[in-house]
């Protein structure tokens, strides 16, 4: 009869190993919230009790085409196994006490410790690949099992390849049904070594976490500027905030969200609100009439243009009439002014045109170590505004 450490060593009793070799036997396995231990004591227990005659019959199934993580294949394994632990290393004889080709059940394998996996990232929810490196294995063995979940048969396998330097390199994805928490990666290889069976071990730590939030984008067009993010924040009324002013338009909002999905390819309003959102646009439907659904966003507008040769950011004050200042007198003028807030879209030019030119100005008692763009001394404007910038 088969020996009850067999039996698990072949995943008739729980315990996730997977085993398959070209010409060796090896496995990876990620054992689900517990210690190595108890999976390579097991291993040993049916090493100890089954002789060399364990592993040949193992390796001529994978030669086969055997899969591993098959319970009907383990089935066929088991029979194959308990003929074979019932022979001699030669295949014919039956095995009777004082056979001097007979191992101990007592006598240890060859075990080293040279063997190393590390597991990359370390930790992750479900869906997060997990690549697994290792060296010192034996370079016979050509192929090894990557395991990961605590069930027996495996919940998933793959095998990969051991280089003639005794190096692996493999991944395995966690999935939704694995062990929260802390669980142990282990890499046990099993061979045929004289009349032993040789072993190599090594484990790596890896904590399956809970998912964090879904990350959903969202964008809007503003003028010559496609797929501008925006931040989604807790709705507000923005028309009825004291301070707020309407400034402009969104057109094609687009989102991964589902709950707002029906807004996808809508114009929204933009609100300038800066007590409440200081440096920020928000964007917020409320004030548009029966929507399918209400939302509110921001985002950090940019505004920029050319500055003796060079893109130049600028920061955006309140209006001034800059040209008014007793101090002020005119250095020169920035070109190609882009902004993505829809207040001064009409300074930006048509799609795919160059944005206008703008005055700079210096005016060092009112804005120090600082230069001035403002349009106000150049004819009608579609819009006036100031920004500055350092240089």
């Amino acid at each position: 009869m088969f020996s009850a450490p067999i039996m698990k060593l072949l995943g008739i009793s729980g315990l996730t190993v997977a085993l398959g070799l070209g010409g060796t036997v090896g496995a990876l396995a990620a054992s689900g919230g517990g210690s190595p231990s108890q999976a390579v004591q097991t291993v040993r227990e049916a090493r100890s009790q089954s002789g060399p005659h364990l592993v040949p019959s193992l390796v001529s199934h994978h030669q086969q085409g055997a899969n591993p993580a098959n319970a009907s294949w383990r089935g066929q394994v088991t029979s194959q196994t308990a003929t074979a632990a019932s022979r001699n290393e030669h295949g014919n004889e039956p095995l009777v006490s004082g056979d001097p080709h007979e191992t101990s059940p007592t006598s240890p394998a060859h075990s080293t410790s040279s063997a190393r996996i590390t597991v990359s990232p370390a930790s992750g929810p479900a869906q997060t690949v997990v690549d697994v490196t290792g060296t010192g294995f034996n370079p016979v063995a050509e192929d090894v099992w990557l395991v990961f979940g605590s069930g027996s048969p495996p919940s998933r396998g793959s095998s990969v390849s051991v280089n003639s330097s005794g190096d692996l390199s493999g991944s395995i994805t966690v999935t939704a049904s694995d062990t929260l928490g802390a669980n142990t990666v282990l890499a046990y290889e099993i061979y045929p070594c004289n009349t032993q069976v040789c072993e190599m071990e090594a484990t790596a730590a890896f904590t399956v976490t809970l998912a964090g939030p879904v990350q959903y984008s969202y964008t809007g067009t503003v003028g010559n500027w496609n797929q501008v993010p925006l931040s989604h924040v807790a709705n507000v009324t923005v028309e009825g905030l004291s301070d707020a002013t309407l400034v402009g338009q969104i057109t094609n909002f687009q989102t991964t969200n589902p709950y707002y999905s029906c807004l996808d390819g809508r114009t929204l309003n933009v609100w300038r609100a800066p007590k409440e959102f200081p440096g920020e646009l928000v964007v917020h439907n409320g004030d548009q009439g029966p929507q399918c659904v209400y939302g509110t966003w921001t985002y950090v507008p940019f505004y920029a243009g050319t500055w003796q040769g060079r893109w130049t950011q600028l920061s955006h004050v309140a209006n001034v009439t800059v040209e008014g200042l007793s101090d002020s007198h005119l250095i020169g003028q920035i070109t190609n002014f882009q902004t993505d807030d829809p207040y001064y879209e009409c300074l930006t030019g048509t799609s795919g045109s160059t944005g206008e030119t703008v005055n700079v100005w210096e005016a060092p008692k009112e804005f120090p170590g600082e230069l001035v763009v403002h349009n106000g001394d150049q004819g009608p404007q579609c819009v006036y505004g100031t920004w500055t910038f350092r240089v």
